[in-house]
């Protein structure tokens, strides 16, 4: 099945998509050639700026000038991508979330809570907003207020970013309070195991680990017994090295992924600059899905205000949100000390100025009057051996705080309510 949806996919992506077409013509790479997934590994790879440089060459040119579903990356790897989707491709999404959620003892009529980017404010969904009753916390609420939020909200599920409901869970424990629940599934970033010891003393079940991305949705998830599965019927991966070849099983490698049900805006060995390995073997769940190893590569830091609080990497992929546009393809902030940063950005083509300013204002209000902030233009953002651009880099010495990081599980006896002292940036 998953064979003849990919063929489908290649031939709709070359009669209706130019980017593609245009791009397999210069590679030599037909699509008709392609008899299984394992001849997919022909196709050359795209990433995130060949996506967005396209526009909408690389939109199915019967749909491009259609009011289409949308939805925006945070930029955690650098530019922000906005994906756009038909209502049926979005409806496949969430239910690929739902049957998550299900196979690990979510229930529809459960009440769910949702921590994660604002796009889910709007699109949540007949199903998740009608059927399991889901309600939405902005990731940029105050911890007090997400507390009183749950209190009022009484939900059994809880869906958010890995970050975030890490500092969640230790603000409860901090308070002595823990707030049970049947099911907790954060994404975004690589679980800790401190993290999870700290959600699992906290809200009571093994945190659920989901691994996606924005514009392709559920990539793999983790059942019962911690495997990570492969969401193979509607996604394939790869894990290659760095000239686009399959990598042995269980060999570490670049994650590419093809969305086979994503014909409006197709995603086509399409590199998330993640590392990970896919792995042998059946798991004792029962699933039949191909088994993947936890990434490797999703590791951001936690940054200390001179106030003492700490503030998740997560709130500083959402500072141009609301500016009107995102003025920036890449970006990264230095950390030299709690009270100094600098952010380095390379402007989009048509770069608003007025937009930086907004989000420089939102990382001021966030981190006081005390920030001295320097704003530097560059030419590009540096990568990091593996291949991955860290927005998130800290120069402040493992003692600042006492030598812990955020994900560390001591005591927090004597700590401020901000959990600044557990934090500390031993370089990225």
């Amino acid at each position: 099945m998953a064979d003849a949806q990919l063929q489908n996919l290649l031939m709709h992506a070359q009669e209706q998509v130019p980017f593609y077409r245009e791009l397999w013509g210069r590679h030599g790479f037909d699509p008709a050639s392609v008899r299984s997934t394992a001849d997919l590994a022909r196709a050359p790879m795209v990433d995130k700026d060949a996506i967005v440089t396209a526009g909408d060459s690389a939109v199915d040119q019967r749909r491009v000038h259609d009011d289409l579903d949308t939805m925006s990356t945070s930029g955690t790897s650098g530019r922000s991508i906005t994906i756009r989707r038909v209502p049926a491709e979005m409806r496949a999404t969430r239910r690929s979330y739902l049957r998550t959620l299900m196979l690990n003892g979510g229930r529809p009529w459960n009440r769910a809570v949702t921590v994660a980017s604002t796009w889910l404010a709007k699109k949540k969904g007949v199903i998740m907003s009608v059927i399991a009753r889901a309600r939405y916390i902005p990731p940029t609420t105050p911890i007090a207020e997400q507390i009183r939020l749950l209190h009022e909200y009484r939900p059994k599920l809880l869906i958010g970013q890995t970050g975030g409901l890490y500092l969640l869970a230790r603000e409860l424990l901090r308070r002595g309070e823990t707030f049970p629940l049947r099911m907790v599934a954060p994404t975004g970033a690589t679980l800790m195991p401190m993290m999870r010891q700290a959600m699992r003393d906290a809200f009571g079940p093994e945190p659920l680990d989901l691994y996606g991305a924005v514009e392709l949705g559920t990539i793999s998830w983790q059942c019962r017994h911690g495997s990570y599965h492969v969401d193979a019927d509607r996604m394939l991966v790869e894990i290659v090295d760095d000239q686009g070849r399959p990598v042995p099983i269980g060999q570490t490698g670049q994650v590419v992924c093809t969305g086979l049900y994503g014909y409006t805006m197709p995603l086509i060995r399409y590199k998330l600059l993640d590392v990970a390995s896919l792995l042998p073997g059946t798991c004792p769940c029962g699933l039949s899905f191909p088994m993947m190893g936890p990434v490797q590569g999703r590791i951001n830091d936690f940054l200390p205000t001179p106030r003492g609080d700490l503030v998740s990497p997560h709130y500083l992929y959402h500072i141009f949100d609301h500016a009107g546009s995102h003025p920036v393809k890449e970006w990264r902030i230095i950390q030299h000390a709690t009270d100094s940063m600098t952010f380095e950005y390379v402007p989009e083509e048509r770069f608003d100025p007025r937009a930086l300013e907004h989000g420089m204002n939102v990382i001021r209000e966030r981190f006081g009057p005390e920030l001295r902030l320097e704003v530097r233009r560059v030419e590009s953002v540096p990568m990091t051996p593996n291949g991955k651009r860290t927005c998130i880099v800290s120069e402040l010495k493992p003692d600042v705080f006492g030598g812990m990081r955020p994900w560390d599980g001591e005591a927090a006896s004597g700590m401020s309510s901000s959990l600044e002292r557990e934090y500390a940036a031993g370089g990225v």
